[in-house]
């Protein structure tokens, strides 16, 4: 028995060890703070991601949901909302995207301003799965944001940088480089926010 016992527990032992070091991944980088920047004549909650795996991923699918404390009747709850996105899928995803929530009158960031995040103590929550085509199987990569972890009264800089020959690739290191923009740029509600 025990020397069934025995050599039968290391081959089940190495299987899993292989099975886990095996299972497909992904490997999206995010950038370090999402920022409120300028959109279409008014201001969009933005990030960006890169997808850092040699692999290609395709069908890939991105959510984001804002958390934050609320007052009902006195009350301080916490709430989840769905934030609708300018795009929120690509079909394949090998260089960057910047994922941009169009801040506007009927989206639950209207009026918002760095305090009022700050007071509702509100977080970002991120979703992004794929198919990964290696394995032929979907993927998942989550990440989040902290009301101190939005930057205001900025842009993104280029991620792009000329390569050998003139050939335009993307520099990962470029990923989380913004620009400043006056004050009060995009930390006071966009006219847009107005309701009607």
């Amino acid at each position: 028995l025990e020397s069934l016992i025995g050599p039968l527990t290391l081959v089940i032992a190495a299987g899993l060890l292989v099975a886990r070091l095996t299972r497909p991944r992904m490997r999206i980088r995010f950038s370090e703070s999402a920022v409120v920047a300028p959109y279409e004549g008014g201001r969009g909650l933005m990030f960006r991601m890169a997808n850092v795996q040699p692999g290609e991923l395709s069908d890939v699918q991105v959510r984001v949901n804002l958390v934050r404390f609320e007052n009902f009747d006195g009350s301080r709850e916490r709430n989840f909302h769905e934030l609708a996105l300018e795009r929120n899928s690509v079909e394949f995803f090998n260089l960057h995207w910047t994922v941009v929530h169009p801040i506007t009158a009927d989206s639950p960031l209207a009026g918002v301003t760095p305090e009022s995040m700050r007071e509702s103590e509100a977080e970002f929550l991120i979703h992004v799965n794929a198919h990964e085509e290696t394995f032929s199987t979907r993927v998942t990569a989550r990440s989040s944001y902290l009301w101190d972890e939005v930057r205001w009264d900025v842009k993104w800089a280029s991620i792009f940088a000329s390569g050998p020959d003139g050939v335009i690739a993307i520099d990962v290191e470029r990923l989380d480089r913004t620009e400043r923009l006056p004050e009060g740029s995009t930390s006071r509600p966009a006219v847009l926010e107005a309701s009607t």
